[in-house]
C-alpha cells in the first residue's frame, strides 16, 4: 500500500496540529517497513521548514519527499476551493491520502483526516474569519468524501456527529501522543533553565498559542486577583507566559509576569517540571495537549473541564470554571500552599499521562489504514 500524507501543517511550528502531524509522521515511519510512504508538502517561506523536518526522519526503504514551492493561497484555491483536480495529477497514483486539518484535496484514493475539534462551530467568536471560512469549505469536503474520520477525542467524536451529522460508524476515537522530551527532571536541570530565563522565583506556568481560545486575558486576571488576595512573601510567585503569537493576539502583561514567547520543548518540558503548577483555562479544546505534557513532566495542572480536558486530566488535575477568575485565582493559591495536594497531583498526573503514547496513537491509525486497505481491495 502506498500512503501519502499531507505534512503542509508541520510549517506552523509550536502549533498542536504541527506536533500531532509530525510525531504521526515519524512514528509510523519508525514502525511500519512494509508500506511504502509519501510525504506531501507545500509552501513558500515555510518549505525550508519542512525540508529539514524530512531530513531528520527515521529512515525507511519505501520513502518519498514531495515538497513544492506553492503559495497557500493557490493550493487553498485548488482543494477547498475548485476542488475539482485530483491530487493524483501531481503525486502520480496513490492507496491512502492522510490530509492536514487544513485543504481537502479531491483525490480517488481512500481518504482519511484527522478532526482535531469543530472551534470553528463550536466557538467561533474565538477565531479568525478566514481561518472559519477555510475550515468550512474543507469540512464540507469532508462530509462527503472521507472515508475514515480520526477523532482526538470522545468530545470530538460527539461534535462531529451532532454538528457536521456524520455516521459514527466513520469515526474512529485515536488519542495523540505524548513526545519524549516531556518527562520529570532533576533540580538541577531545572536550575539551569531557571537561569537561563532569568527566573529567581517560584514560578506558575501557562502555555499555547496567544490566541482568543486559550483565554489568556482570564489567566491574567485571576493571577492578579491571586497576588492581590494572598501576596505575602513566602506566596511572591510569577506567571511565566509561553507561546507564539497567534491571531488577534491575547497581550500578556502585568506585575510578576514574564513573557517567554515560543521556546523548544526541550526548554519547555524542564520548565514543567520546576513550575508550581501549569494554569491553562481553555475554553475549548478538542485534546489538549498542554496538559498531557505538563502531567508527564511532574507538573500538577489547573485546568478547564470543557471539551476533551476531563478526558485527559482525568482525576489528576484541579478543574476550574474558565470564566471565573476568583475560582482560577483560588486553585493557585491551593497548589501553592498545599505541599500534600501539589504531590499528589503530580503522582497521579505522571500516572495519567502513561495513557498516551505516540508509539500506540501510530499502532491504532496503521490497523484503520489497512483494514480500509483491505475493505476497498476485498481482501
Amino acid at each position: 500500500m502506498k500512503i501519502v500524507i499531507d505534512i503542509s501543517q508541520i510549517a506552523y511550528q509550536g502549533s498542536g496540529v504541527a506536533n500531532y502531524t509530525a510525531e504521526l509522521t515519524a512514528n509510523l515511519l519508525s514502525l511500519d517497513k512494509k508500506n511504502s510512504y509519501c510525504l506531501f508538502g507545500y509552501g513558500l517561506r515555510s518549505l525550508e521548514t519542512l525540508r529539514a523536518f524530512c531530513r531528520n526522519l527515521p529512515k525507511h526503504p519505501r520513502l518519498e519527499k514531495m515538497l513544492f514551492p506553492f503559495p497557500q493561497s493557490l493550493v487553498s484555491f485548488w482543494g477547498n476551493t475548485l476542488h475539482k483536480i485530483n491530487l493524483e495529477n501531481l503525486l502520480g497514483n496513490f492507496d491512502l491520502y492522510h490530509s492536514s486539518d487544513w485543504i481537502q484535496f479531491p483525490s480517488q484514493a481512500i481518504k482519511v483526516t484527522t478532526i482535531h475539534d469543530l472551534v470553528v462551530y463550536r466557538y467561533p467568536e474565538t477565531s479568525a474569519a478566514s481561518i472559519i471560512r477555510q475550515q468550512k469549505k474543507r469540512l464540507e469536503h469532508v462530509k462527503r468524501e472521507a472515508d475514515l474520520i480520526l477523532a482526538d477525542s470522545q468530545s470530538t467524536k460527539r461534535d462531529v456527529e451532532n454538528i457536521l451529522g456524520l455516521p459514527k460508524e466513520k469515526i474512529v476515537i485515536v488519542y495523540p501522543g505524548i513526545k519524549s522530551e516531556f518527562s520529570q527532571k532533576t533540580d538541577n536541570q531545572v536550575k539551569q533553565i531557571r537561569d537561563k530565563y532569568g527566573i529567581t522565583r517560584k514560578y506558575f506556568i501557562t502555555v499555547g498559542t496567544l490566541e482568543p481560545r486559550k483565554n489568556l486575558k482570564t489567566t491574567l486576571a485571576a493571577f492578579s486577583l491571586f497576588r492581590l488576595k494572598h501576596w505575602q512573601k513566602e506566596n511572591r510567585a510569577d506567571l511565566v507566559v509561553i507561546g507564539k503569537k497567534g491571531w488577534s493576539a491575547d497581550a500578556a502583561a502585568g506585575e510578576d509576569v514574564k513573557v517567554l514567547g515560543l521556546i523548544s520543548d526541550k526548554d519547555l518540558a524542564v520548565l514543567y517540571s520546576g513550575a508550581k503548577g501549569l494554569i491553562f483555562p481553555s475554553l475549548y479544546e478538542g485534546f489538549g495537549l498542554t496538559v498531557a505534557e505538563a502531567m508527564a513532566s511532574g507538573c500538577p495542572v489547573i485546568t478547564s473541564s470543557r471539551g476533551s480536558l476531563k478526558e485527559v486530566g482525568g482525576e489528576a488535575v484541579l478543574y476550574a470554571d474558565p470564566e471565573n477568575p476568583k475560582n482560577i485565582s483560588e486553585k493557585i493559591y491551593r497548589l501553592l500552599s498545599e505541599d500534600k495536594l501539589r504531590n499528589k497531583l503530580t503522582e497521579k498526573g505522571l500516572r495519567q499521562a502513561e495513557k498516551f503514547s505516540w508509539r500506540k496513537t501510530a499502532a491504532e491509525i496503521l490497523l484503520n489504514y489497512e483494514e480500509l486497505y483491505r475493505k476497498r481491495h476485498k481482501l
